[in-house]
């Protein structure tokens, strides 16, 4: 598969279409398998979908914010402009500060949002991983057999039921946990493809006991 497409002054990267298929199949699997009643689900799948939305939206055009003089310059070129761990990083602040808004203004239970994420999220990633080894990667190497091999687990753990929502810190953590000990194969984490810093692990972690503190006291449920 070739790495990447030229329309016009956009460059599609493969990456993204893989990304792409990863996502809406980890929407299926939490339709399929989610066990919210039908109000419930429909609520998380809107929240997930605007999630996704900011979370996109400002990945792609958060490097106006770091690259403002090429913008004001030339503002087709930004368009061509890779964005990377600085963009991703931003998004994720944003795609917070949404998820606290989200769970203020529709008095939503953090757990269930951060649960409902993760039965998108992990089962898009483990197909993510597989599909960009497969196709635009030279083959199978430790790190990876390793990170396929946990992300199945939870993900087989999903199917199951055997995960309960008030566990879900614990399986946020466990993740986190997982990624961050590759960083000891691997050097170089990453999330969906962006390498990122081990730092970065370390807040996700915090992002969710913040969740996790914020729901058991109802701040963000009153």
């Amino acid at each position: 598969m070739p790495s990447a497409w030229v329309v016009g002054p956009l460059i599609i990267k493969s990456s993204w279409i893989i990304t792409i298929v990863s996502i809406l199949a980890g929407g299926l699997f939490y339709r399929y398998y989610s066990r919210f009643v039908k109000e419930k689900q429909k609520q998380m799948e809107d929240s997930l979908f605007s999630l996704l939305l900011t979370f996109v939206f400002t990945y792609f055009f958060g490097k106006i914010v770091f690259h403002f003089s090429l913008f004001i310059q030339d503002p087709p070129a930004i368009l061509a402009y890779p964005s990377g761990k600085n963009e991703f990083y931003l998004a994720a602040v944003l795609t917070f500060v949404h998820v606290m808004s989200l769970l203020r203004k529709r008095k939503m239970d953090g757990r269930e949002l951060l649960f409902s994420g993760l039965m998108v999220f992990l089962p898009a990633l483990l197909l993510k991983t597989f599909l960009d080894t497969m196709l635009l990667q030279s083959g199978m190497v430790l790190p990876i057999i390793l990170e396929l091999l946990v992300l199945s687990v939870f993900v087989l753990l999903f199917a199951f039921h055997i995960f309960k929502t008030s566990d879900v810190i614990y399986i946020w953590v466990a993740w986190i946990l997982s990624k961050w000990l590759l960083v000891f194969i691997a050097p170089f984490p990453t999330l969906f493809g962006v390498m990122v810093d081990s730092w970065f692990l370390l807040a996700l972690i915090a992002a969710a006991i913040v969740i996790e503190i914020l729901t058991r006291r109802k701040v963000v449920i009153t």
